[in-house]
């Protein structure tokens, strides 16, 4: 079965070694493309998809209610996505049936 834009996300915080996965909802991805076309221009096109997607991360974070576990202000912005680059590594897939509780 296919999940369309709930994604899995790997997070690592290299700060304090903390490990996640987190599963984005589609609402994180709607979030994150309201986030990045109210700023378009800021970022070079080259770097935009890097940024897009720890901005997805930033939300799917923030709905899981860990954003002061990785140490992330409640408001986003660019010096917050940075910092999330500097900090942290995210990795994200697609579902699969086993991903999701009501998938089992």
């Amino acid at each position: 079965m296919k999940y369309g834009l709930a994604k899995k996300i790997d997070v690592y915080s290299f700060e304090t070694n903390k490990r996640d996965t987190i599963i984005a909802r589609p609402s994180a991805w709607h979030e994150a493309a309201l986030w990045g076309a109210s700023r378009k221009g800021e970022a070079d096109e080259a770097v935009s998809g890097v940024e897009s997607t720890y901005t997805w991360a930033y939300f799917a974070i923030k709905q899981a209610g860990k954003l002061d576990e990785y140490g992330l202000p409640a408001k986003l912005d660019r010096k917050a996505i940075l910092a999330m680059m500097d900090t942290m590594t995210v990795y994200m897939e697609d579902l699969e049936d086993g991903d999701l509780p009501l998938a089992k």
